[in-house]
């Protein structure tokens, strides 16, 4: 019987440490020049795009499982084009989880449109 427990255990352990804890971000460059790079934070883990061509889209996961605390936030978007700098905050996550899965993220020539779901 105690087997059979230690087996439930490990198995449950292994599982909830395999799921994707963060947030998946869609990223479409409608500026039309080059970004150069494009930094997404939480505060405490960074999700960064190198060079994202006019008119093309890139796709990354920001991750929740490490370093994550227990508190409340936003993202914050930084988009890098030529010497311009933009930066925006957007959405929220509560206690050290975020509220969304997904972000869609459109850089237009005079703002960003970001959209979630």
């Amino acid at each position: 019987m105690k087997l059979l427990q230690y087996i439930s255990f490990i198995s449950c352990f292994v599982l909830l440490n395999s799921c994707k804890y963060g947030v998946d971000f869609e990223v479409l460059n409608n500026h039309q020049s080059n970004i150069d790079s494009l930094i997404i934070t939480n505060g405490f883990n960074s999700l960064k795009f190198n060079t994202i061509k006019f008119n093309e889209s890139e796709k990354g996961f920001l991750d929740f499982k490490k370093n994550s605390p227990k508190h409340d936030g936003q993202y914050i978007i930084q988009l890098f084009l030529k010497d311009i700098v933009k930066r925006k905050a957007f959405g929220y996550y509560s206690n050290g989880g975020p509220i969304n899965s997904f972000y869609k993220i459109s850089i237009q020539k005079d703002t960003i449109i970001i959209s979630e779901k």
